[in-house]
């Protein structure tokens, strides 16, 4: 969210639109999108490919903007504000799944404060360089290049940490972190496997701030 967060623009879309009696509807569309999501989440009880599901949720708020900055019609804008929610609350669905399958109690504490980074400064920084490029760029351009560096840099992440993709919440128990229900002793060779497999958890809260 970080290179994509629109709130800061709206009123001046409604402005430049000539629409400012329609401003709340720019501002209700993500939370409705989000809350239908939750809506109809029940078939998110059978997806296994956690990694697979984040990066496709993702993808899906970054297009969702970029869809925004391209529209030329105002009615279109709440409509790809919606789809933004909607693949927002999936996203959040997912990540928690993953945080609460892969994360030992020994650490939730820890990584809980991961997880407020992202939430806070993520959007906060969005508007802000949302509020920026609209001065060099404009309205519209400045959602596509947002919409389009937020995609970019999901492909980059999954680029350079594959085994993200490979998360498989069947498999949890046992092949993919056969630690994260046992004691962990404070040894050299033991606290290096725990590190390894803490970063792929917190990869998932990097997509949010993404």
């Amino acid at each position: 969210m970080v290179f994509c967060m629109p709130q800061v623009l709206f009123p001046a879309f409604a402005e430049s639109y000539q629409m400012s009696i329609w401003l709340g509807a720019l501002y209700t569309s993500i939370a409705l999108g989000a809350l239908f999501s939750t809506l109809i989440s029940r078939w998110t009880n059978f997806i296994k490919r956690l990694g697979v599901a984040i990066a496709f949720s993702a993808s899906g708020w970054a297009l969702s903007i970029f869809f925004v900055g391209m529209t030329p019609f105002f009615w279109a804008l709440p409509v790809g504000l919606f789809f933004a929610g909607l693949f927002d609350g999936y996203s959040a669905i997912f990540r928690m799944t993953m945080w609460n399958e892969s994360i030992p109690d020994l650490y939730c504490g820890r990584i809980a404060s991961f997880g407020m980074l992202s939430y806070t400064s993520g959007p906060l920084l969005g508007n802000t360089l949302m509020g920026f490029l609209v001065e060099v760029l404009g309205l519209h351009q400045a959602l596509r290049l947002g919409g389009a560096l937020s995609l970019f840099a999901i492909m980059s992440v999954l680029f350079f940490l594959p085994a993200f993709l490979k998360y498989y919440s069947a498999d949890f128990e046992k092949k993919a972190f056969p630690l994260a229900k046992q004691k962990f002793l404070p040894t050299k060779h033991q606290n290096i496997l725990n590190t390894a497999f803490l970063f792929a958890s917190i990869n998932s809260y990097g997509f949010k701030f993404i």
